[in-house]
């Protein structure tokens, strides 16, 4: 069970002055304008989760606070993107994965196939299980940092300051 779960509808209270409907994140680019919006000097984020609803609101937070997005429901799909990226010299500067994804590959299995293609990649674990003991040793197991869920986009900032993270 999954302890943080924000509706579409509490996006407006998270992201003051957002005015975003739920279909505005859904825009498709053809190549070229793909093309230009990688190129922009934004840093790049992807992010992993199985809940659409946390994909949503952590990709607005992040927009928000100026980075440029993937997100993946998966860990397969997550790899997916991370060889994509990697092979077009657009590497991804950081990554936050869900510790836990039913029937997919985990946190700690994303991280291993993600070092295996980039070994210098930044990976922050995200979970609501906090009292995991991946989560409370989280650099011995090779990840960055860690966001215990929920979390606001103010405690994300706060968190990518001091992991030195920050937008452009």
């Amino acid at each position: 069970m999954n302890l943080w779960k924000i509706s579409i509808q509490e996006q407006k209270e998270i992201f003051p002055g957002k005015r975003k409907s739920r279909h505005d994140s859904h825009l498709s680019f053809d190549s070229e304008e793909i093309k230009d919006r990688w190129m922009s000097g934004k840093k790049r984020v992807l992010v992993v989760d199985d809940e659409v609803s946390v994909l949503e609101v952590v990709r607005e937070m992040l927009r928000y606070l100026g980075f440029e997005v993937t997100t993946a429901e998966g860990g397969k799909e997550a790899i997916h993107h991370f060889k994509k990226h990697h092979e077009s010299n657009l590497n991804f500067d950081f990554v936050i994965t869900d510790l836990t994804l039913p029937g997919d590959l985990d946190g700690i299995e994303i991280l291993k196939q993600l070092k295996g293609i980039d070994p210098g990649v930044k990976v922050i674990i995200s979970s609501g299980y906090f009292n995991d003991p991946i989560m409370a040793d989280y650099k011995r197991h090779g990840f960055l940092g860690v966001m215990v869920k929920p979390y606001t986009v103010h405690d994300l900032e706060k968190k990518l300051n001091q992991l030195k993270i920050c937008s452009k």
